[in-house]
């Protein structure tokens, strides 16, 4: 007889600590006994000797360590005689009585349960009770319809339990057992599909450290958990997001809402919204040269294989990594689900959305809250009530004048206001700085930062070089005796990517208007005092959209929109910053700049119309002053003639010019002499009309 725990050492594990010390010490006093009783002592005095040692423990008197030793031997060494039940617990009771189960009734009692949607075992346990009644009272027969697996015949009642269970039968005995059998993600993959169960499934741990601005950049798209008033209609807001992995940046970002058809069809977000994102971000932010990719589904937010393979032909070193579109594989007797993304492929993104969706919870600055089916939190019980109200004062503004109906107010937002929140909301959370985002000051995303006293703003250390040798010494003085005038701070999502942004590069204006040209477009406006208006009313729902005066090519060549002209138009909801223009053959003219309207407090943007203007009109200028150029002579030439005639100062006819000869030779006097002389005989000639009278010049 071994004095040992050599067998059945996985159970020995599945003890608490407290239980499996209790084991231990009394398997070392069962061994001293042992070793009392050969050297000539009864039981009971070695028990009572090894009791003497333990005198003040609770549960070593010298009757308990008596028995154990007896039941101990009879085992022939089975060191769970040695287990303190109490101490143990019913968990440790239950797999004890599970191990005396038949494997083939565990099978069944697992298969049972994992058929059963909502998980319930206490459903199956009263199935299983009912079926040995049953059983029992058919004879309990090997052949009776009622059989059990794992039993021959029907077990009976354990005599020494209290129940009329079969020993080992107890419900939560049965429970661990069929627990033990079947795991949690097995049943729910069962139950519920492949994605349910992939949220029980390990989690793949990634890291940001290594990475940089642009390298990786994750698409997804979201619902809002709030409705607006849209087109006359109260829906929720589809979004289409990107974010910077890096930095953890939402980079762009759009808004759609879910609109319903005349057939009550929701229309949801479609590939020509991942390509105006796609596009937008493109153009406006860029792409790493090194490399960037986008990490996406294969559902919607994604990029579809034609423009990957645009990227290609044009040399960008783009691509695209897709994720599952569900939770894993599933089973084939089973039908799997509809398609749907994983979330745990776009975490990072995910995690963000958690977060925008808690700011945007408010019911003062967001209204009309929808609740949360993934949180478990319950719509609002007066949402019904809101849209009712809201669309009764839609329909009575239609009713009223324009001027009064414009004074109407809604208790929900419409959508421009919806979406104008929505990003103002988004720069906030850009610009945090208390987060624990992953890796941060394993990036060197962290700063320290001073101050000169505990109200002044607090400064990078990097100001303190600009203090001279003695007042650096005296301010390091101070910030080391004062651990408030220090502080370590979390640079915010915003300021990782402006600095390791610059060297992004802006995709070609060229391979945007192809990936662009690939979405139908019936706008083909004609250009009217340089302008051309375009309605979008993902933008503006009110009024067109204007764009001009100028037109860029994009090879560095540009010129001014001429009235009568037309164009095939496509603007970029997510970015309508330019519009796209396509001649008829569908070759790609150029783009417009937004020319929007310039508030009157907005002085900048006011300088910047007039700038457009003067830029659009100054070739126009310039063609008239060249067509008018022989007038404008003509007219120098007249006007020089006429300032030379009006100068009286200067001799212009010959009488004039010898006069002033004569002026010069003879002196004046003499000059004015002789003029008087010859003045005097043409009168007396009776000539007085022909008479020339005029200063004589000096």
């Amino acid at each position: 007889m071994k004095f040992e725990i050599c067998t059945r050492v996985e159970a020995f594990g599945e003890l608490n600590f407290r239980a499996q010390n209790i084991v231990r010490r009394r398997l070392r006093a069962m061994r001293k006994i042992h070793r009392l009783c050969r050297n000539g002592s009864s039981v009971a005095a070695a028990a009572r000797q090894v009791a003497g040692e333990h005198s003040t423990t609770r549960g070593w008197s010298h009757q308990t360590l008596t028995a154990l030793y007896q039941s101990f031997t009879e085992s022939k060494g089975d060191w769970t005689i040695l287990i303190d039940r109490s101490v143990a617990g019913r968990k440790w009771q239950d797999i004890m009585a599970a191990q005396g189960l038949p494997d083939a009734f565990v099978d069944f009692l697992a298969q049972e349960w994992a058929l059963n949607q909502r998980d319930k075992f206490k459903a199956i346990y009263t199935k299983l009770l009912l079926r040995l009644e049953r059983w029992q009272c058919d004879g309990g027969k090997a052949n009776s319809p009622f059989t059990i697996p794992g039993y021959d015949v029907a077990p009976q009642a354990d005599a020494q339990s209290a129940t009329d269970l079969p020993a080992g039968w107890h419900y939560s005995n049965l429970l661990t057992a069929a627990k033990k059998r079947l795991p949690k993600f097995t049943r729910r993959l069962v139950q519920r599909g492949p994605s349910a169960a992939a949220q029980l499934a390990p989690m793949i741990l990634s890291t940001r450290e290594g990475l940089e601005v642009g390298q990786y950049i994750v698409l997804d798209d979201s619902w809002e958990d709030f409705k607006v008033m849209a087109f006359g209609q109260t829906v929720r807001l589809l979004g289409f997001h990107t974010l910077d992995l890096f930095s953890g940046k939402n980079m762009m970002r759009g808004y759609k809402p879910a609109l319903r058809d005349e057939n009550e069809v929701m229309q949801g977000l479609k590939n020509r919204e991942m390509i105006f994102l796609l596009t937008g971000y493109l153009t406006t932010i860029g792409f790493r040269p090194a490399g960037t990719t986008f990490i996406g589904e294969k559902g919607t937010a994604n990029v579809p294989d034609w423009i990957l393979q645009i990227f290609h032909d044009f040399g960008l070193p783009i691509k695209m990594e897709r994720g599952p579109a569900g939770g894993g594989p599933g089973l084939d007797s089973l039908f799997t689900g509809p398609g749907g993304g994983n979330p745990r492929w776009k975490a990072p993104l995910e995690s963000w959305f958690n977060l925008q969706r808690n700011a945007s919870a408010s019911l003062l600055e967001f209204p009309g809250q929808v609740g949360s089916y993934s949180s478990g939190l319950p719509m609002p019980e007066g949402l019904p009530g809101l849209e009712r109200d809201t669309k009764l004062v839609l329909s009575l503004a239609r009713t009223l004048p324009l001027e009064r109906a414009t004074m109407m107010r809604c208790a929900m937002l419409n959508f421009t206001e919806a979406v104008a929140r929505l990003h103002d909301l988004v720069e906030l959370i850009n610009c945090r700085t208390d987060h624990a985002l992953e890796g941060w000051r394993r990036c060197g995303h962290v700063v320290t930062e001073w101050r000169a006293h505990g109200s002044a703003m607090w400064q990078p250390m990097e100001k303190l070089l600009q203090f001279q040798n003695g007042e650096l010494a005296a301010i390091s003085a101070v910030l080391a005796n004062d651990a408030s005038l220090k502080r370590e701070r979390n640079l915010s999502p915003a300021e990782v990517f402006e600095r390791g942004s610059a060297g992004l590069r802006k995709m070609p204006t060229t391979v945007a208007a192809v990936m662009l040209a690939q979405i139908e477009s019936d706008a083909e406006p004609v250009v009217k005092k340089g302008l051309i208006e375009v309605p979008c009313r993902e933008v503006d729902p009110d009024e067109p959209l204007r764009f001009g005066l100028v037109r860029r090519d994009g090879r560095g060549t540009s010129e001014p929109l001429k009235d009568g002209e037309k164009y095939l138009v496509r603007v970029n909801p997510v970015a309508p910053q330019r519009a796209w223009l396509y001649n008829a053959d569908g070759s790609f003219a150029g783009c417009a700049d937004n020319y929007g309207r310039a508030g009157r407090e907005d002085e900048s943007a006011l300088h910047r119309q007039f700038a457009a203007k003067r830029q659009y009109l100054a070739p126009m200028i310039a063609d008239a002053r060249r067509l008018t150029g022989s007038i404008t002579r003509a007219d120098i030439e007249r006007n020089a003639g006429n300032a030379i005639a009006a100068d009286l100062r200067k001799p212009v006819t010959e009488t004039e010019k010898e006069t002033a000869r004569m002026v010069r030779s003879e002196g004046e006097q003499a000059a004015q002499d002789i003029l008087a002389k010859a003045e005097s005989g043409n009168l007396e000639s009776g000539n007085a009309e022909s008479a020339e009278v005029f200063e004589i010049p000096i």
